[in-house]
């Protein structure tokens, strides 16, 4: 409802809570339940909606949380888009297995002047990964 009341919409549309286990109906503010017959039509449009909800909710977080993992490392890459990355996930199923590929493996699939891009951009990371280590100790 926090939400709801952000937006400016309390009032403009109807918001129903369905409890799990006993399938009761809640309203806002109200302190007793809505018990529907087990296998009313109404309860039963109820939980249509409510299991579209979830695969939705599902499908959008698994979605999003996939191509935040695996593609923003790559497209964070000066030169790669989405369309390269994708070509190269498809392939190789990660960003750990892109890295351990040669240069040939990622030409065949992204051609040789992304291949170089996405080569130099591992090895530089890499050797950075290797050296800031060493460097925090001797700082620190």
């Amino acid at each position: 409802m926090e939400s709801i009341e952000a937006l400016n919409l309390t009032g403009k549309i109807t918001v129903v809570g369905l409890a799990k286990n006993e399938e009761e109906i809640f309203f806002p503010g109200d302190k007793e339940s809505i018990k529907l017959s087990w296998n009313s039509e109404g309860l039963n449009l109820i939980r249509r909606i409510r299991d579209e909800v979830h695969r939705f909710g599902i499908a959008f977080h698994r979605n999003k949380r996939s191509k935040g993992t695996f593609k923003n490392e790559l497209e964070n890459i000066q030169g790669i888009g989405e369309k390269t990355a994708t070509q190269l996930l498809q392939q190789f199923k990660s960003v750990k297995k892109i890295k351990e590929r040669s240069f040939e493996e990622l030409a065949a699939v992204a051609g040789r002047s992304k291949a170089k891009i996405i080569s130099d951009y591992f090895q530089k990371k890499g050797g950075l990964d290797e050296i800031l280590p060493v460097l925090k100790s001797n700082i620190l």
